[in-house]
């Protein structure tokens, strides 16, 4: 079990690499993003927007493992992982450099020369270890001294002197750049891939943007930007003010904006699920599969955005976290599926709270259980995204069937502790086919007869009726437990 998802993995080994684990179908748009950034000779800065947890990270490693094996050109840059920094351009720099070194029949010397005499009148503040890092550790303490000498003297000058010479320091730079572009093969650009730039302190990520601008406007130079533009804009109105227009304002760095595709939403929850919950020592009863099904079929009713089933499975992983491995009185019940009881009872808790604190002070109330039913099966026969989903499941996957099933499994689960007289069970269960049931005629699932809900309602009480009672309250107090906790993300 983890609560942050493993990275995907890119062997070269492996017979499709890069894209052997891509479950969300990049290839296609990794290959066509490709011709684009490649054919185009004009400065570009295209952003891949979209929101946290839809795979942007994981988007641009699949893309320089794929301009590898094509044997072109790129730098990985990972903002948030340089925001220490006072100015951006030095770990950019940096990058820049160790791309060069890499790089046979570059002037690598020429270009550290360079460097050691420009920084000084780039960088927004020159350190001792800026310096550095910024050439490679090229130039020795009594140099970086004398840097910093002339630094000073610099900046107590007359400010019209200093403007020109950072003027010119800026063209020197760009030219310098130019020149080494000019090496690549015909038909090739040098690719920037800026990655998490969206997670960065507010004005770390605007001075990146601005030296992005300035400084890097260069034929053949192309900058990706992976970020999440909304959360973007509201950093920068951290800065700038709340009436501030920050969309506008990203407008003057981006010249093209990206949206990655909305992947197949049956495979974005089974990947997710599976890199969140990948615990062998489980048990049955962390049936990934069941989960999976269950999982889309809250993310169809309440019309869960990725944002919001990514942290639905990091608060389940977060519980799942919490039961103990060994004398655990959800684990060792390997014949026990409480699945449908732990999910919907988490979705209630934070989309219903109300119907969720009626149910947990009296469990076996039927009118309590009738309301749990009709807000889970609210709407659903209205989502045409749910139908188009069905057609894209694998052949041997009964999707249909499986959504159905999940309902008449929730319904089973509250129902079978609710009462112990019969009637009632199955005057509930005519109320339940004929208010949810007859109202999704699109899935054409005929064999949900009354007869077979009271069945399932039967074998579920005599499997857990002596242990259930007992479990419910530690199950609750687990949900209870998690949301103590903040995610952050």
């Amino acid at each position: 079990m983890r609560i942050k998802p493993k990275d995907i993995e890119i062997d070269p080994n492996l017979p499709d690499y890069p894209f052997d684990h891509d479950l969300l179908d990049r290839k296609e748009e990794i290959e066509n993003l490709t011709q684009i950034v490649c054919n185009v000779e004009d400065p570009l800065v295209l952003a891949i927007n979209a929101p946290w947890g839809t795979g942007k990270t994981t988007f641009v490693k699949l893309w320089c493992a794929y301009l590898e094996q094509q044997g072109l050109n790129f730098i990985c840059f990972n903002a948030w992982e340089t925001d220490f920094a006072e100015d951006p351009l030095i770990p950019l720099v940096s990058e820049l450099g160790k791309w060069i070194d890499q790089k046979k029949g570059y002037q690598g010397g020429e270009w550290n020369k360079f460097i050691k005499q420009v920084m000084p009148k780039l960088a927004k503040r020159v350190a001792v270890t800026s310096v550095k890092l910024a050439t490679h550790g090229v130039i020795d303490d009594k140099d970086i001294a004398k840097i910093l000498t002339d630094s000073a003297g610099e900046i107590t000058g007359d400010l019209v002197d200093q403007f020109n010479q950072k003027l010119t320091a800026n063209r020197e730079f760009k030219d310098q750049i130019s020149k080494v572009l000019s090496g690549l093969p015909e038909n090739q650009n040098l690719i920037v891939f800026v990655d998490e730039l969206d997670r960065c302190r507010p004005t770390y990520a605007i001075e990146l943007l601005e030296r992005i601008k300035h400084l890097f406007s260069i034929k053949r130079l192309i900058f990706i930007l992976s970020t999440d533009k909304e959360q973007l804009s509201h950093s920068i109105c951290a800065v700038y003010g709340d009436g501030f227009e920050a969309k506008k304002y990203l407008d003057r760095f981006i010249d093209l904006d990206y949206s990655l595709r909305e992947p197949n939403l049956v495979k974005y929850i089974d990947f997710s699920l599976k890199n969140y919950c990948s615990n062998q020592n489980s048990g049955k009863s962390n049936n990934l599969d069941s989960l999976s099904i269950l999982i889309f079929f809250f993310a169809i009713r309440l019309k869960l955005k990725l944002r919001d089933i990514n942290l639905l499975i990091t608060r389940l992983a977060l519980i799942l976290l919490s039961f103990p491995k060994e004398n655990s009185y959800f684990y060792p019940k390997k014949d026990l599926e409480y699945e449908p009881m732990l999910l919907t009872l988490l979705i209630l808790r934070n989309y219903n709270y109300d119907l969720y604190k009626l149910y947990q002070g009296d469990s076996r109330d039927r009118e309590i259980i009738l309301k749990i039913i009709s807000f889970i099966g609210k709407g659903i026969s209205t989502s045409e995204v749910a139908l188009s989903n069905f057609k894209t499941i694998d052949q041997d996957c009964d999707l249909t069937r499986n959504f159905i099933h999940a309902l008449v499994d929730i319904f089973s689960f509250f129902v079978a502790f609710s009462s112990n007289h019969e009637n009632i069970e199955e005057e509930m269960v005519k109320t339940f086919i004929e208010s949810i049931l007859v109202h999704i005629p699109e899935l054409k699932y005929k064999s949900v007869t009354p007869a077979y809900v009271l069945a399932q309602i039967y074998r579920i009480k005599h499997t857990y009726n002596q242990i259930y009672f007992n479990d419910l309250g530690k199950i609750i107090d687990h949900i209870e437990l998690s949301f103590s906790i903040t995610i952050n993300k």
